[in-house]
């Protein structure tokens, strides 16, 4: 820190002095031991590129440790994500399995079940959902299975499900359709078509969920917007922080599985 027109710098003395700055940029005196040194400021400046460069150096090595940490801090976190190696939860062959058949994205599914469960095939909700893809008991029934903590029943009970939701959303493009299958199997499909047509209405894109339906999702909990709602007001908070953190999981999983690869 530089105070008072005063630099102070290592200069291979045992006991450096003040060096005083002179306006001129000419010379400077340093006072070593009683005895007034006169220093040219080439020298001075030479000293404080040094410091400068050492600073920097420093600095490389501060962000280097920093990049390992973060590295370790991701490869940890992969993995209670339930990602060693390419495997990313016990139930992989079932998801793969039902994902190809329906030409859904494996890890998406993978990444909802996180969300769900934490990959708990016997998870419970305080609502009373059930199993890996916290399928409550009457939609078990609707759907045809008597034991949604197998984890079986409840993979393909929910592709299924998702497969259902994906074709009430025709009009929506492949890339975009996953995020409102997730939000529809959050919030059910009757307000995420209230907030595709309440979203057109504000003038956002309906067919695109980030930044433009969840943006109207949100507004549904609101009375003025509720009230004009045909299915009313929901909890759209839910639904946006479902989507996201699932996308979250989505991605980590995909950036994980390419890095293996």
């Amino acid at each position: 820190m530089v105070n008072d027109s005063t630099v102070s710098f290592r200069s291979g003395l045992s006991r450096p002095g003040m060096a005083h700055t002179a306006c001129d940029g000419s010379v400077h005196s340093q006072q070593v031991n009683n005895i007034a040194v006169t220093l040219p400021w080439p020298f001075i400046e030479a000293q404080l590129q040094r410091l400068q460069q050492q600073a920097r150096q420093q600095s490389i090595a501060q962000l280097n440790l920093w990049l390992d940490n973060l590295s370790s801090w991701s490869l940890n976190t992969a993995r209670q994500l339930g990602m060693p190696g390419t495997r990313l939860s016990p139930s992989d062959h079932l998801v793969r399995r039902y994902a190809h058949k329906y030409e859904l994205e494996w890890t998406l599914i993978t990444a909802q079940m996180y969300q769900e469960s934490r990959f708990n095939p016997k998870a419970r909700s305080h609502r009373g959902a059930l199993g890996l893809m916290q399928i409550m008991p009457a939609t078990a029934n609707e759907l045809g299975i008597d034991d949604p903590e197998n984890p079986e029943q409840a993979v393909s009970a929910a592709v299924h499900y998702l497969v259902w939701l994906g074709q009430r959303f025709e009009r929506v493009k492949k890339n975009q359709k996953g995020w409102f299958m997730l939000a529809a199997y959050n919030a059910g499909v009757g307000h995420v078509h209230d907030a595709r047509r309440l979203a057109k209405q504000l003038g956002l894109r309906n067919d695109r969920w980030f930044g433009h339906v969840e943006k109207a999702m949100l507004l549904l909990s609101k009375p003025r917007y509720a009230k004009q709602a045909h299915y009313g007001a929901v909890r759209g908070h839910e639904a946006v922080n479902y989507v996201r953190q699932i996308r979250r999981y989505y991605e980590a999983y995909n950036t994980q599985l390419s890095k293996r690869l």
